[in-house]
């Protein structure tokens, strides 16, 4: 029973290592439909850039990206393009105001395609999420993360999108043009998806705490049998 209970309690630390949480970059200020609400304005690519600064110093493994319907109302109404997206994520060298207007200048030597397809309806909240098919591992030492969007054979949707501008944590490049804007974005995160040092640590002394006690077990079980039969 006692293995049991201590196996269970280490299965646990395994599983706490991996819960989800939410990043929310931007506290919205006005809408915009670029890049997934008009289908054009934005072309050939939409580019939006995050201070890593908002991201602490851990690694984190990014699984969703959630995009917020105008609270307000906004311009329109709630349909996405109809197109087909590419979306991939990158750790650029580019600075928040500082996007090259060659968009694979920002691109990072990590850049990764985390969805492509239509766009999903909004949920009931207003909300536009999209589940990747490749996480993204993004170290915030490393550079700023770079979002990534291209489309083609769409047409126009109505979507207007909470957004802010002037924060300083994100920049973005549409058509030829530059600035200090972008969605307000909610990344999806699965933190400590790779145990910290000290909890492998605390599993590794548990196993052998298991190995022993089982030992131990295993020795008790010899000695009482040899005492019944001498």
């Amino acid at each position: 029973m006692k293995l049991k209970l201590l196996a269970s309690g280490l299965l646990a630390v395994g599983l706490i290592s991996s819960a989800q949480a939410d990043i929310i970059i931007g506290t919205g200020t006005t809408n915009n439909c670029y890049p997934f609400g008009c289908a054009t304005g934005w072309q050939p690519v939409y580019q939006q850039v995050y201070s890593s600064a908002a991201f602490g110093t851990n690694d984190i493994l990014i699984n969703e990206l959630t995009f917020y319907l105008d609270p307000i109302g906004g311009n329109g109404g709630t349909v996405p393009n109809n197109a087909t997206f590419t979306i991939s994520l990158s750790t650029t060298a580019a600075a928040v105001g500082g996007l090259s207007f060659v968009a694979s200048n920002n691109l990072g030597p990590n850049n990764t395609v985390v969805f492509t397809g239509l766009l999903p309806a909004l949920s009931n909240t207003g909300e536009l999420n999209l589940l990747f098919s490749t996480p993204f591992s993004y170290d915030p030492t490393a550079g700023n993360l770079l979002l990534n969007v291209t489309s083609s054979n769409g047409t126009d949707g109505n979507l207007y999108l909470w957004a802010q501008e002037s924060s300083g944590l994100m920049g973005r490049l549409f058509g030829n043009s530059t600035d200090y804007y972008g969605l307000v974005t909610d990344f999806g995160t699965l933190t400590g998806a790779v145990p910290e040092p000290s909890t492998w640590a605390m599993m590794i002394l548990g196993f052998c705490g298991l190995g022993f006690l089982a030992y131990r077990r295993k020795n008790s079980t010899t000695l009482m049998a040899r005492r019944i039969h001498s």
